[in-house]
């Protein structure tokens, strides 16, 4: 997740690269984000642009911007023809139950993207290991080892 930085232009440089970094420079109204792929605070202008769907912001993107989109409440980077989920909604999924080592979360709004974590819960914790959640379009997959069907949360941000 982000780490929101209220800035001025001058403060900017003091503050050191962190792969979560998103920084508001209150006194010029402009907005930085320290991209982890590249590696860079990368300038994004004053404004961000609010699209309805993934496909609007799809459509034309400018290098350079930031989206929020209202169907999903994302924001995104667009940076080098790539997008950088700046922040989204934490979902939450309760008594998630992973028999057979392995469990499909379907959603609409989950992106590959996102990161997510399963915990199991403190009844079943020590009968679990190897766990795994990969996101992907529309869905996160839960993968473990365990004997015994195992039931726990999902979080995915």
């Amino acid at each position: 997740m982000i780490k929101l930085f209220d800035v001025t232009k001058e403060q900017l440089d003091s503050y050191a690269f962190d792969s979560e970094g998103f920084y508001f420079c209150s006194d010029r109204g402009e907005i930085f984000l320290d991209s982890p792929r590249t590696g860079k605070r990368e300038s994004f202008g004053s404004s961000i642009t609010i699209v309805a769907t993934e496909e609007e912001k799809n459509a034309n993107p400018i290098n350079g911007k930031l989206y929020h989109v209202l169907s999903t409440n994302v924001l995104y980077a667009y940076s080098d023809g790539e997008w950088i989920i700046v922040s989204c909604d934490t979902m939450t999924f309760y008594d998630i139950l992973v028999s057979d080592g392995s469990y499909t979360v379907n959603d609409d709004r989950i992106h590959s993207a996102f990161k997510a974590v399963f915990i199991p819960d403190n009844s079943v914790k020590d009968l679990a290991s190897n766990i795994s959640v990969v996101c992907e379009e529309g869905k996160c997959i839960i993968t473990l080892t365990a004997e015994y069907p195992i039931i726990g949360t999902l979080i995915i941000n």
